[in-house]
């Protein structure tokens, strides 16, 4: 009977493991898709060209939106009220006669302004804004954040960072006796990203996962992993 009960006892603890890896697998899949999509999505912003004015005459925008003018009112066309930046950058067609004009971002610089006019009337102008970096990017900008899961762990550890104004360069762990094991690097990185880390063939205990920026090591984490 003893044995019975053992062998059931061991069974469901296997059971347990294995939901814990794939739920934790799932975790993870989830976060980068949920991330992906976040920063994928632009947004396409209109600005109305109509008889005296731009509306909204001020817009600002981020890296991968669209911009488009659409000419409103009777008769108002690209013919009657050409757009065009200040710096050339862009403009409505100037042959023909247009009501929707499209201008990519993405072709602008980040973090510039443009200034633009009807070339027809000089009375009306207005400012697009260009941000560095996308709208979920700006949330995170001033905020460093490092997640570490789950901990203790058994053959992968994940690891989530928001760099924000931390300047973060590297991802370093390191083994009891300061050998490192891992190294990420995070120099080229612009916003949250995470990974996963393989301890499958490293032994069980305590490690040391260290962040760095230029200037040194931001914080240290002790991290455990379980015996098999």
């Amino acid at each position: 009977m003893a044995w019975f009960l053992s062998l059931n006892w061991l069974t469901s603890q296997l059971i347990f493991s294995n939901m814990k890896k794939h739920i934790q697998k799932l975790f993870f899949i989830v976060f980068m898709v949920l991330w992906g999509l976040a920063v994928s999505v632009a947004q396409t912003h209109q600005i109305a060209v109509v008889s005296s004015r731009f509306d909204p005459e001020v817009l600002n925008v981020g890296p991968n939106d669209t911009i488009e003018f659409i000419w409103q009112g009777n008769g108002n066309s690209s013919s009657s009220h050409p757009v065009k930046a200040n710096d050339n950058s862009f403009a409505s067609p100037a042959q023909g006669s247009v009501t929707s004009y499209k201008v990519f971002a993405k072709n602008l610089t980040p973090g510039a302004n443009y200034s633009y006019i009807c070339t027809a009337h000089s009375s009306m102008q207005g400012v697009i804004n260009v941000s560095v970096t996308s709208s979920l990017a700006d949330l995170r900008e001033s905020k460093y954040e490092f997640h570490i899961s789950p901990n203790p762990f058994d053959d992968e550890l994940n690891l989530t960072i928001f760099p924000g104004n931390k300047n973060v360069k590297f991802i370093k762990i390191f083994d009891i006796i300061g050998k490192e094991v891992a190294s990420i690097d995070l120099s080229n990185k612009v916003g949250p990203s995470a990974y996963k880390v393989d301890f499958s063939n490293l032994r069980p205990g305590l490690y040391f996962c260290n962040v760095y920026s230029d200037k040194g090591i931001i914080e240290t984490r002790k991290v455990l992993r379980n015996r098999s």
